[in-house]
């Protein structure tokens, strides 16, 4: 696993797979991504999408992944949740085409989602990651 850390206020670089944080009862509002955030929220309303699920949606010159960390919007994050993700990510991001992936780290509970990236894809070479602060 290649990390790069971007500090704040640097502008982000252009990444193939920007990863989004979710709930699942499809309260959390996807800012700047029209297509996914009404992708997300009819899945979520139609009771589609589960915990350990993974949702990748095509976004202009840019994927977006959307990865649920938590049941309810008003929750804490679940690390439960977060590790379902990120392995179904491991074992599918080939099929998925997967090679480049983005997380913005000013989530309050960062450090708990973080330790579960490399915990999970430590030594995963294949996919490049960069972290915004």
């Amino acid at each position: 696993m290649t990390v790069r850390h971007y500090c704040k206020g640097y502008e982000k670089q252009p990444c193939q797979t920007v990863v989004k944080y979710v709930s699942l009862d499809g309260k959390t509002y996807i800012h700047k991504y029209k297509k996914a955030d009404e992708l997300y929220k009819k899945a979520c309303e139609n009771k589609i999408f589960k915990g350990g699920m993974l949702m990748l949606i095509k976004e202009q010159d840019e994927m977006v992944l959307l990865l649920p960390t938590k049941y309810r919007e008003t929750d804490e994050h679940s690390i439960e949740l977060i590790k379902r993700g990120l392995v179904k990510l491991k074992n599918t991001y080939k099929e998925k085409n997967i090679k480049q992936l983005s997380f913005d780290s000013t989530n309050k509970n960062w450090e708990n989602i973080y330790d579960s990236v490399r915990d999970i894809l430590l030594n995963f070479d294949e996919i490049e990651i960069k972290i915004y602060e």
